[in-house]
C-alpha cells in the first residue's frame, strides 16, 4: 500500500550535489533497481487542460491537487506506467498502475481510449479526466537519477541530473 511522505527539491550545483551523494552513500543504500552506472533514466509524459491547470496549481503550491503522467524508465517499453501523484495537506502519495502499450500510443497519437471491466481503476481515472476535463499529454520530462533508500524510516533521497523536457510528444 502506498504512504504518503514529505517531498523537497532543491536546486543544487553539480559540485553539491556530489559532496551531498557521497555521504548519503555511507548511511543509505542505492535503490535496487539501478543500472551498472549507478542511475537510471527517467521519461515522463504530464497531462494538462486547456487552461494548465496542473502547471498553475503546482507552480502556485495549491493543496489538495493531483497530476497524472506517464512513465517509463531507460527508454524501455517493458514498463509503462501510469502514476497518480497527489499532493494533500503538504504530503505527497504516489498510486501506479501499468499502461499496455497499444493504449500509451493511442493517447499519445490524441486518442481517448476505451476500456473495460479488467481496466485498473487509475487508468479508468484518466480516461474519465480525458473525457471531462480534456486531459492531454502536454510535455515529456526526461533526465537521469540516482535514488538512496533507508527502508525503516520509509527514505527516500534522490539526485536528479541532466534534466530537459519537450513539447514533442512523439519524441517519447
Amino acid at each position: 500500500m502506498a504512504k504518503f511522505r514529505h517531498e523537497f527539491k532543491y536546486f543544487s550545483p553539480e559540485m553539491v550535489l556530489s559532496a551531498i551523494e557521497q555521504r548519503m552513500s555511507a548511511i543509505l543504500r542505492l535503490d535496487k533497481n539501478v543500472g551498472e552506472g549507478g542511475h537510471y533514466a527517467i521519461r515522463s509524459i504530464y497531462f494538462d487542460d486547456i487552461y494548465n491547470t496542473c502547471f498553475l496549481e503546482n507552480e502556485n503550491g495549491t493543496d489538495p491537487r493531483e497530476k497524472f503522467r506517464i512513465r517509463i524508465y531507460n527508454c524501455s517499453k517493458e514498463r509503462i506506467s501510469l502514476e497518480l501523484k497527489q499532493k494533500v495537506n503538504g504530503m505527497c502519495l504516489k498510486t501506479s498502475c501499468p499502461v499496455p502499450l497499444d493504449m500509451l500510443e493511442q493517447i499519445m497519437a490524441g486518442q481517448i481510449p476505451d476500456f473495460t471491466a479488467e481496466t485498473p481503476y487509475l487508468l479508468k481515472k484518466l480516461i474519465a479526466q480525458m473525457q471531462f476535463r480534456g486531459l492531454k499529454p502536454v510535455v515529456i520530462v526526461a533526465y537521469e537519477r540516482v535514488p538512496f533508500v533507508y527502508e525503516d524510516g520509509n527514505v527516500r533521497v534522490t539526485f536528479d541530473r541532466n534534466l530537459r523536457s519537450s513539447s514533442i510528444i512523439e519524441d517519447f
